[in-house]
């Protein structure tokens, strides 16, 4: 039996258009965080 933990991160930077985003129209992005884990018996 073993068991494989994995953790990984990316982000998504992404920035707005037009004035009516205001602070948004900069660059800005969200980090997520990956877990996965793979067993077996």
């Amino acid at each position: 039996m073993y068991k494989l933990n994995v953790r990984d991160h990316f982000m998504i930077a992404h920035s707005f258009h037009g004035e009516a985003f205001g602070p948004a129209q900069r660059l800005h992005g969200a980090t997520y965080v990956v877990d996965a884990t793979f067993k077996r018996d």
